[in-house]
């Protein structure tokens, strides 16, 4: 019994070093190693970085994925860490649903999770702002990034109004549902309860 709770709490512990490392330039490679999710925030092709959609978004790495390699930067500092990728990696696209608190409320947060396969290794980012689902897929066909997404999210996705997109996805049973325990808790209100 002891051993078992012992494990646990070494996991727990795991994972909250892996969300540390995460977010810093010169740990990220640990992150990669432990092949952890990485929340992040991704350059859009203006060069504009993604909206936070929630709080506790202000430290995360930024990230852009070109054809020969993943390039993640800090919000804070000029530096930069590229890791490069083959010509044959691979996009798996999927949506998470986070179930949450806000003070008393309980929420849902969604996130797109691009799971990069690339020979041996692979990279799982966490990105918040998915109502530019479409836009990236446009970008990831215009730069011929091998890909793989839901046929239904394409249909999900036509909805412009992003509370109408959040309600139908959490209400859809066909998007996984995941705790993702190692982000941190949101410090902003949640935008469903701000009606």
């Amino acid at each position: 019994m002891i051993n078992n709770k012992q494990q646990a709490n070494q996991k727990t512990t795991q994972r909250g070093q892996n969300f540390t490392n995460a977010l810093n330039l010169e740990t990220l490679p640990k992150a990669i190693e432990n092949n952890a999710y990485i929340p992040a925030l991704m350059i859009l092709e203006n060069g504009t970085i993604s909206t936070p959609r929630y709080g506790g978004q202000e430290n995360y790495l930024t990230f852009q994925l070109l054809s020969d390699k993943l390039v993640f930067g800090s919000n804070k500092s000029d530096q930069h860490l590229s890791v490069p990728l083959s010509e044959n990696y691979h996009v798996d696209l999927s949506v998470l649903k986070r179930p949450t608190f806000y003070l008393a409320f309980p929420t849902v947060e969604v996130y797109v999770l691009l799971n990069i396969q690339d020979e041996d290794k692979s990279y799982q980012i966490l990105w918040s702002d998915f109502p530019k689902l479409l836009s990236f897929i446009d970008y990831l066909k215009k730069a011929e990034i091998n890909y793989t997404v839901p046929d239904f999210y394409l249909q999900v996705f036509e909805e412009t109004d992003v509370k109408k997109l959040q309600r139908n996805i959490e209400r859809d049973n066909r998007f996984t549902s995941k705790m993702l325990p190692s982000l941190p808790p949101s410090t902003q209100p949640h935008p469903l309860t701000e009606d």
